[in-house]
């Protein structure tokens, strides 16, 4: 019998998605002596996953038929499966055959892992946040830092949107710390509990999407509506001495606040 070599599975390694497409290249197909087939002899292709995407160009034959060229090769185009694993294709031509195997691995898969940080601060504060974000998925995968935001809702539905701070690899079944801004919090947002969510998008090691949005455990950050500004203080006491503390603040208003604290040390 004659062979079909294997030319190129183009990638080797794919995404699992549904979607990505892989090319695979074979031939010159030769009969059993050795010698090249004619000109657009028929290749019969079947694979055991995902679909084949290549024109029939014998739809009256069952399955799909790929035509030689000029070269003797013939090229076929398979459509991602759902599940990772290997997928073989076969291919066969009158008494020659040959069989090529693709490979595809679990789509990127992200998740808040936690560790947010700041959890509170007031209005008018410049700060930046961190997070760690895991990749549960079988690639990597590639945050666009022009894509991926932290969003801030207060009780009301007014948001406050901070940017990434720079491209970042989350790799396969790793975690990564992601870095915002450093952004300052606005005085119209409403103080109390805001609900934090990752607006994240980017590619995978193959060049196919990546998207999530994650809504954060509730409590992960509140927003105070009074900042301390300043104290004023003794710089010198002794035992029984009564000290007079004043605190300054400011409210969301941007009303400042003072009042005296006194007590006696003992």
């Amino acid at each position: 019998a004659g062979t079909i070599p294997v030319i190129a599975v183009d990638p080797p390694e794919n995404t699992a998605d549904g979607m990505a497409v892989t090319r695979i290249d074979a031939g010159p197909v030769v009969d059993a002596w050795g010698n090249p087939v004619a000109l657009g002899t028929a290749v019969d292709v079947s694979a055991d996953g995902g679909f084949l995407l290549s024109d029939d160009l014998d739809p009256v034959r069952p399955g799909l038929q790929r035509r030689t060229d000029l070269a003797g090769t013939v090229g076929v185009r398979l459509v991602a499966p759902t599940q990772a694993g290997t997928v073989t294709v076969d291919l066969q031509a009158q008494a020659a055959s040959g069989q090529a195997v693709a490979l595809f691995a679990a789509p990127a898969v992200l998740a808040y892992q936690g560790a947010f940080l700041p959890t509170s601060a007031a209005a008018g504060q410049t700060l930046a946040f961190s997070m760690d974000l895991a990749n549960t998925g079988g690639v990597d995968a590639h945050l666009d830092a022009g894509q991926c935001r932290l969003i801030l809702e207060d009780g009301a539905g007014q948001r406050h949107e901070i940017a990434l701070g720079a491209d970042l690899t989350v790799s396969a079944q790793g975690v990564a710390r992601l870095d915002f801004g450093p952004t300052t919090l606005p005085a119209g947002l409403v103080p109390g509990p805001l609900r934090p969510a990752l607006d994240l998008a980017g590619l995978d090691e193959h060049g196919r999407p990546v998207t999530a949005f994650l809504l954060l455990p509730p409590g992960s950050f509140s927003l105070a509506g009074l900042r301390i500004t300043g104290l004023g203080h003794p710089t010198e006491a002794v035992v029984g001495d009564t000290l007079e503390v004043r605190v300054i603040a400011s409210r969301r208003s941007r009303r400042r606040s003072a009042w005296a604290v006194r007590g006696t040390w003992w």
